[in-house]
């Protein structure tokens, strides 16, 4: 096994991370902080003797970050539609599938630092992974930047994105029509029950169902407990034939 060492940056490694840099319009003299974001946990923890040399914790920056900003975006661009119309939107954007696939598109995988075993498994093409590391690096913009210039450039980043998500799905308030289907029918409404959340602190999945009279009508998994009741409805909608899958 080959001796640990301190984290730090050759001349080479710098040079790659200001091409991908460049990609994003960002100058720095910080090359540490996007180095650390584009470390992976299993690279640090086979080649460093830090305790906190891989970019978990900028991930978890990130992802609020990340949240305020589109969620800020939504708000301000979309003031006629719903909180639930919102809050699944932003579900649909801030999540890991659709995180990954950007992450893709500016080639992040050639950036980051995988263990061996990563990389012989294909690590730098997984969706957590890539997802995971996209986070990571606007937190390290955030940390570097500040929120002005970190706020920018997830518009930018985003803008196109929010629109092809829009073109392509039909986003509704699950839970309202839910709710509406069985005001009509029995003239009251549904509960939501959290069955059980698991993860760590900032990373956490909430398994969600819908019950009436005792009968579960359906279940839904989310990042919040929000975004795991809308597809619980969903789900439900679905059991009684009132909605289709899109």
């Amino acid at each position: 096994m080959a001796k640990k060492r301190k984290r730090t940056l050759t001349a080479e490694r710098i040079e790659s991370i200001k091409k991908l840099l460049l990609t994003l319009n960002i100058e720095t003299e910080n090359f540490e902080i996007y180095d650390l974001a584009l470390t992976h946990k299993s690279y640090a923890n086979e080649n460093y003797s830090g305790l906190q040399d891989h970019n978990e914790r900028l991930e978890f920056l990130g992802d609020s970050v990340l949240s305020i900003s589109i969620t800020n975006f939504l708000y301000k661009k979309f003031p006629n539609e719903s909180e639930g119309y919102l809050t699944k939107l932003r579900s649909k954007i801030v999540s890991q599938k659709n995180l990954s696939k950007m992450a893709k598109k500016l080639n992040f995988g050639y950036y980051l630092l995988l263990s061996k075993g990563e990389h012989k498994s294909n690590g730098m093409s997984r969706e957590s992974i890539l997802g995971n590391t996209f986070e990571a690096l606007l937190g390290a913009v955030f940390l570097d930047k500040g929120f002005q210039i970190n706020n920018k450039l997830i518009n930018e980043l985003f803008i196109n994105n929010i629109i092809d998500i829009i073109k392509n799905h039909k986003f509704k308030d699950y839970k309202s029509e839910l709710q509406e289907y069985f005001m009509r029918k029995f003239n009251k409404i549904p509960t939501y029950v959290v069955e059980n959340e698991t993860g760590i602190e900032h990373k956490k999945v909430f398994f969600v169902k819908v019950m009436f009279n005792r009968k579960v009508y359906g279940k839904g998994t989310g990042k919040n407990k929000k975004e795991a009741a809308q597809l619980a409805a969903f789900n439900a909608l679905k059991k009684l034939n009132l909605v289709q899958k899109t």
